[in-house]
């Protein structure tokens, strides 16, 4: 049976869904580096699923460290941090090579300090959430450029309460601000 036959006649919704895409997948992975972190440091698997229809998309994406990963803490301080887990929900769209974006980056296995994390825990202080801005640009296939800009909103990204990496962290700078590089702490 056709989409047409279960709509019974065309109109737009029929056409609207006849033009969607529903995505399953996921990947098996040597290691999960993002924005420069090391997420784990061990193989993982990363499924997701994803639908989109007329310039909207929404899916959840996720990543499972296989092995466990201790973090340094200070000089002398390693702490064994289990398993690394990752849940992330989005949402975009996507006009003319534009795309804004919408994230949530969840932490359930309890990311130090932010032991216990609760899904529906959306408590600034307290979250294993966090949610990020972005807004992208593709460029045609004869200019293969891509632009991207995001910053954390919301949630686990700051301070002591960080879930993040501090690699990861996005940070608003001045564009004629000088930056030097540091190879204690990535960029000053």
């Amino acid at each position: 049976m056709g989409l047409q036959e279960l709509c019974g006649h065309p109109n737009i919704a029929c056409e609207i869904l006849s033009k969607s895409a529903f995505s399953v997948g996921g990947d098996l992975v040597s290691r999960y580096i993002w924005r420069g972190a090391d997420y784990g440091n061990s193989p993982a698997i990363q499924p997701a699923v994803a639908f989109s229809v007329a310039g909207f998309k929404i899916g959840s994406w996720g990543s499972y460290g296989l092995g466990q990963y201790s973090k340094e803490i200070n000089d002398t301080t390693i702490v064994n941090m289990g398993h690394y887990a990752e849940f992330d929900l989005y949402v975009s769209y996507t006009w003319k090579g534009f795309t804004v974006m919408a994230y949530d980056y969840f932490f359930p296995n309890g990311l130090n300090p932010n032991t216990g994390n609760k899904f529906y825990n959306f408590n600034n202080a307290t979250t294993g959430h966090t949610l990020e801005a972005c807004l992208s640009w593709a460029g045609p296939e004869k200019f293969p450029l891509q632009l991207f800009a995001g910053t954390f909103v919301y949630g686990a990204d700051k301070g002591k309460d960080s879930c993040m990496e501090p690699e990861a962290k996005t940070i608003t700078r001045p564009i004629l601000k000088p930056r030097t590089p540091s190879m204690s702490k990535g960029l000053a």
